[in-house]
């Protein structure tokens, strides 16, 4: 198996994985938990960037969309918008 590309020197990815084994599940799983909340803040930052006047439902059908797919996107938006509750939905 080919080792990807990295900037990272050898030794420091050792360090990494060294402390990353030493940090015990608990410690591993709250590292993951900060990863992934990063990750949709700045998804949902770009998406404001890119659409400076959608509203905050709106943005967050899009993040929706770029999770789930358009067709589920599609489906849910006519469900929101034929229940009423298309600017109630919060991200």
């Amino acid at each position: 198996m080919a080792t990807p590309q990295s900037d990272t020197s050898h030794a420091v990815a050792q360090l990494q994985l060294h402390l990353l084994r030493q940090a015990g599940a608990a410690r591993r799983v709250e590292m993951a938990a900060e990863m992934t909340s990063f990750a949709l803040d700045s998804a949902q930052l770009a998406l404001q960037r890119r659409y400076p006047h959608a509203t905050m439902p709106e943005i967050a059908l899009l993040l929706f969309e770029q999770r789930y797919g358009t067709a589920l996107a599609t489906r849910l938006r006519e469900v929101l918008l034929t229940s009423g509750a298309g600017n109630d939905i919060v991200s």
